[in-house]
C-alpha cells in the first residue's frame, strides 16, 4: 500500500479525509443538504472514490459518525458490572452532548427517510448494541447477574433517556449525577441487584 508524505498509509488518510468532509458538511448543510458531490469535493476526491467505499450516502454517514464516536466510547472491562455501566453511560453521555447536533440532523431525517433508518440500525446501532451486550454477558459469566432480565430491553432504554434529554431536554443537566441516577435507579431495580452493586452505590460521589 502506497503511504503520504507522512508515512501514513495513503488509503486510510484519504478515508479519514472523507469521513471528515461528511462531518463537517452535516454540521453546515444537515442531512438532506449533505450530497456525495459535495463530500468529494471538500476530500478533494471523487465521487467514484467514494462509492468504492460507501454504497451509498447513508452508509457513507453512518460511516463518519462511527469514526467520530467510537474513539470517545470505549466498552469498559473492570470486572464490575455496575462499574462497566456507570462508565460506558458516562461516555456516551459525552459522545452525545458533543456530537448533539449531526445526531438531531441524523434524527429528524430518520423520521422521514425509511432507508436511512435501516442504514442507521445496522451499521450503528446494531454495533453499540453489541458491545453493551458483551457488558452483561461478561457479568453474567463472573456470577455477578443472575439470568432472567431482559437484557435487550435495557441496552435500548438506557441510552435512549440519555438521548432524550440531550435533544429535548437541553436545559436539564447530562452529567455524571444524571448517569448514576439511570444505573442506579433503573438498571439495578430491573437486574435484581447484582453482587456488588449496593458497595459501589455506596462509593458514588
Amino acid at each position: 500500500m502506497s503511504k503520504g508524505a507522512g508515512g501514513r498509509p495513503r488509503d486510510a488518510a484519504r478515508e479519514e479525509a472523507l469521513l471528515s468532509a461528511v462531518i463537517e458538511l452535516l454540521d453546515e448543510v444537515g442531512y438532506e443538504g449533505l450530497t456525495i458531490d459535495a463530500v468529494a469535493r471538500r476530500a478533494q476526491a471523487s465521487k467514484a472514490t467514494v462509492y468504492r467505499r460507501w454504497p451509498s450516502k447513508e452508509a457513507l454517514i453512518c460511516a463518519a459518525l462511527l469514526n467520530v464516536t467510537s474513539s470517545v466510547v470505549p466498552v469498559p472491562d473492570t470486572g464490575e458490572l455496575v462499574e462497566d455501566l456507570r462508565l460506558m453511560l458516562r461516555h456516551s453521555a459525552r459522545a452525545l452532548k458533543r456530537n448533539r447536533s449531526r445526531i438531531a440532523a441524523i434524527v429528524a431525517a430518520v423520521a422521514t427517510r425509511p432507508e436511512l433508518t435501516e442504514s442507521f440500525d445496522r451499521l450503528f446501532l446494531a454495533g453499540r448494541r453489541a458491545a453493551a451486550r458483551g457488558v452483561y454477558e461478561r457479568a453474567l459469566e463472573r456470577g455477578e447477574l443472575a439470568p432472567g432480565p431482559d437484557i435487550d430491553l435495557l441496552i435500548d432504554a438506557a441510552p435512549a433517556l440519555l438521548l432524550q434529554r440531550v435533544l429535548y431536554q437541553p436545559d436539564e443537566p447530562l452529567d455524571d449525577a444524571f448517569v448514576d441516577r439511570v444505573v442506579n435507579g433503573l438498571i439495578l431495580p430491573a437486574l435484581g441487584e447484582p453482587r456488588g452493586a449496593g458497595q459501589q452505590r455506596r462509593k458514588t460521589p
